[in-house]
């Protein structure tokens, strides 16, 4: 499969299964918002992406306050996951209970699902998965990161690194 016959899968699978959950599609990813909450599904490849035929999906979660890795509150979406203290591989959310998960840092990012679609013949079941996953649980995922439990999270389960305790200090204050 192409690029474009991929790209073309994304808009016509995925795109009507989140859609109704209330997101939004901002370039090559879907972005869901309440309050200042935000969950993104990054789709993310690299300068050769097109040309190796893969692509990866990643699941964000912020809050718009929160300052990124520049110590700065960012005026619009932050275009790198590392700006988001909460990330999940979309598919991860198959086997999660949502009640028991917790947070944990990662500085060099794995939580991603690698799709090679150039050795595929049928992108469909996968976009449809990760579509139903991320509108349905992942949403929930969401949903239950309020500002006091975010800081629940990292405190309890973060490292201290720079990044982790940037955000305390934004929670903290916030709340």
């Amino acid at each position: 499969m192409y690029a474009r016959d991929f790209n073309a899968k994304v808009v016509s699978v995925l795109w009507p299964i989140v859609e109704p959950a209330g997101f939004k599609k901002l370039q090559s990813c879907f972005v869901w918002e309440r309050g200042e909450g935000q969950l993104v599904l990054f789709r993310f490849g690299g300068k050769f992406s097109s040309l190796c035929q893969f692509t990866r999906f990643m699941l964000c979660f912020r809050h718009t306050f929160l300052r990124d890795l520049f110590e700065k509150v960012p005026t619009r979406l932050p275009s790198n996951g590392h700006d988001f203290p909460f990330r999940l591989q979309p598919t991860s959310l198959r086997d999660l209970r949502i009640d028991l998960w917790t947070y944990s840092f990662r500085l060099n990012e794995d939580r991603f699902d690698s799709i090679e679609f150039g050795q595929m013949s049928d992108c469909r079941p996968i976009l449809r998965e990760i579509g139903e996953l991320v509108a349905n649980k992942g949403v929930l995922w969401a949903e239950r990161l309020t500002e006091k439990e975010a800081l629940r999270q990292l405190t309890t389960y973060g490292q201290r690194v720079f990044c982790e305790r940037l955000w305390i200090e934004d929670y903290e204050k916030r709340l």
